[in-house]
């Protein structure tokens, strides 16, 4: 798509790759830019053009913005907008270079979050919770007053807003203790990128390096769920996702989360749901 592509350094100032401000009540045409972006809508509505996508947005909602990805807002209503723009290394020095947002969650600030289902994240919008909303106000804050160690505060709280972001997507309904087990979290996070694959307890506990007895008794102490039920459980978020977001048939879907055989996965998504697959997509469309 053919689009003027704007530069960060057209807003940052004093060399601090971050900026803060708002936009209200005309339509933004669309564009590229070379940073990351949040943006809140304050109050009003309208529609936010992301990629190829048409997007309603209303007052409370938010969203994150890729580098590089055309978006823009037309037929306005009343809307106020607060945008907040950064380059990854702003977050922290050792992210210099990083040019893609889902690059900067791999990174070792945001590892802990192994829960959290990243995919598509920056393609759809989330609703501002108190928490969410105090937060772009102080940023705004401090980034128009400028007070001592001003700059520290926006670094912590756009952290703090990724967190809660990332917290509040957690679809798998899963809370780990306190003191992290990254080797688990690692095969978690595996688990959520592989599980339209065959998954083998021999492999899982291999990549622990325990025995798969052993396994199976620490991934169920640190998470609560046995593994099984935690695969079967990303397989039944997916496949509602595909039977939300695409045309493709239920055996389609069944083996593109990992099931071979149709009818063991309706079997298997009514269990988990208490509705068969096609009356799920039916019931949620009506």
């Amino acid at each position: 798509m053919n689009c003027p592509r704007m530069s960060g350094l057209s807003f940052f100032q004093n060399n601090e790759h971050v900026f803060i401000n708002f936009h209200k009540d005309s339509d933004i045409s669309i564009h590229k830019h070379d940073f990351i972006e949040i943006s809140y809508v304050l109050k009003g509505r309208g529609i936010h053009y992301l990629g190829n996508r048409q997007i309603e947005i209303e007052q409370g909602d938010y969203f994150i913005i890729n580098t590089h990805v055309p978006h823009g807002y037309k037929d306005i209503e009343k809307m106020t907008i607060y945008n907040c723009i950064f380059k990854a290394d702003f977050l922290d020095a050792s992210m210099l270079g990083i040019d893609n947002f889902y690059d900067i969650l791999d990174h070792y600030l945001f590892k802990h979050l192994a829960l959290s289902d990243i995919t598509g994240i920056t393609e759809v919008k989330f609703r501002a919770d108190n928490a969410i909303h105090d937060l772009f106000m102080e940023m705004y804050k401090e980034y128009t007053q400028k007070p001592n160690g001003y700059v520290q505060l926006l670094r912590l709280n756009i952290l703090k807003l990724l967190i809660l972001t990332l917290r509040a997507n957690n679809t798998y309904g899963l809370k780990l203790p306190s003191r992290q087990n990254e080797s688990l979290n690692s095969i978690i996070r595996y688990i959520t990128q592989n599980y339209q694959n065959k998954l083998t307890l021999k492999e899982l506990a291999s990549r622990a390096y325990v025995s798969p007895e052993h396994f199976c008794r620490t991934f169920k102490n640190y998470t609560g769920v046995s593994v099984w039920n935690f695969i079967k459980t990303v397989r039944i978020d997916k496949a509602k996702s595909l039977l939300l977001n695409t045309n493709k048939t239920v055996a389609e879907v069944a083996e593109l989360v990992g099931y071979t055989d149709e009818k063991h996965f309706s079997k298997i998504f009514r269990l988990a749901t208490g509705i068969s697959p096609s009356g799920f997509k039916k019931h949620i469309l009506k």
